[in-house]
């Protein structure tokens, strides 16, 4: 029990440090927002952008929309405490408080990149909100514990806050209007290939208009060569025969 415990402060010490990091914090945000978008199966109407540093100017993510239309997406983890997961610790409440003033630090910051305003400078129309993912449901429950109006302070700044079970829905709506766009579409090019066949089937039928004309004019010309033979040919044959000019 010992050896467990002393591993145990071990690898805790080791998460505290890596989570310190922000770039640590930056990768694991990454990778929790790929899987989500994996999952809701929006991977094709999705530009990842894979961060090289902190102040990038570039969203993580950006969601096309039909239309020309985006929603832009950004993973942020603000630094916290591990202690702020035991309940019992007894400066939890000053842990939370801290937890919460650095969240809304973050929610600021994004809305000061203004990101909407830079995608409208490259012609693609943007949600006017920028959506704001903390990689776990945890990161906003605690800091709602501390300042219960995060999230509409967060909606007047231009920021919607997104955990992975809230970003999944929403992804997976973008997904079904990708669908119903696509049949839209699909529904115009039926319309237009059948007026493409409708118009080939006329033509079509002005051909075989012309066959008639040519089968009746044939039919014409053989009821005359007809009548020719057996009004002149075989009555001027049999005055012939009967002159005696040819065997019977």
């Amino acid at each position: 029990m010992n050896d467990t415990s002393r591993l145990l402060r071990s690898e805790t010490s080791s998460l505290i440090q890596a989570l310190r990091a922000p770039q640590t914090r930056g990768r694991w945000g990454e990778v929790q927002l790929r899987r989500v978008v994996e999952l809701a199966g929006m991977v094709e109407h999705c530009d990842f952008s894979e961060q090289v540093s902190q102040d990038d100017s570039r969203p993580d993510l950006i969601v096309k929309l039909p239309g020309n239309r985006c929603i832009i997406i950004d993973s942020k983890v603000p630094e916290f405490d591990v202690a702020i997961a035991d309940q019992a610790a007894p400066d939890r409440r000053e842990l939370v408080a801290a937890h919460a003033v650095k969240l809304r630090k973050t929610i600021r910051d994004l809305a000061a990149k203004d990101y909407p305003a830079a995608m409208a400078k490259q012609g693609v129309t943007p949600y006017d909100k920028v959506i704001l993912f903390l990689p776990a449901e945890s990161l906003l429950s605690t800091a709602l514990e501390g300042d219960n109006e995060l999230i509409l302070t967060a909606a007047r700044e231009g920021i919607l806050i997104a955990t992975p079970a809230t970003l999944m829905g929403f992804l997976g709506a973008i997904n079904l209007a990708w669908q119903q766009h696509k049949q839209a579409e699909n529904a115009s090019r039926i319309a237009d290939e059948a007026t493409e066949l409708f118009d080939r089937l006329v033509k079509f039928a002005e051909h075989f208009t012309k066959i008639r004309k040519g089968l009746l004019s044939a039919a014409e010309s053989l009821d005359a060569a007809i009548g020719s033979y057996e009004t002149r040919i075989r009555p001027q044959g049999e005055r012939v025969r009967e002159l005696g000019g040819a065997a019977s």
